[in-house]
């Protein structure tokens, strides 16, 4: 798996959590730990798989789940995990410096 997908999958872990979009927050809690438990190279390698994905509307993203140790499948559309996707990279982009040291 290339590392783009390898940040995507890791991401989609996170819908696992959730009946629906509107209950995922980006906000002070999710900067926290981005930044305790990610060094910056790991940031700026999650921005680009997420760039890449902005840019690749198209992809099959459930497909990066599917050698993945989850149970059951994501309840979510294609077109609805590339909105939960295009929000985080946005989120990245904020003024909390997600990007920098």
């Amino acid at each position: 798996m290339d590392k783009n997908k390898f940040y995507i999958a890791g991401l989609l872990f996170e819908l696992y959590h959730v009946k629906t979009l509107e209950e995922v927050i980006f906000n002070e809690k999710v900067v926290d730990k981005l930044m305790t438990r990610k060094a910056l190279s790991d940031r700026k390698a999650i921005y680009k798989a997420l760039t890449w994905a902005a840019n690749n509307a198209d992809f099959e993203f459930k497909s990066v789940l599917q050698n993945a140790p989850v149970v059951g499948e994501l309840s979510f559309s294609n077109s609805e995990i590339y909105e939960y996707l295009a929000k985080f990279k946005k989120f990245m982009e904020n003024e909390k410096k997600l990007l920098t040291e």
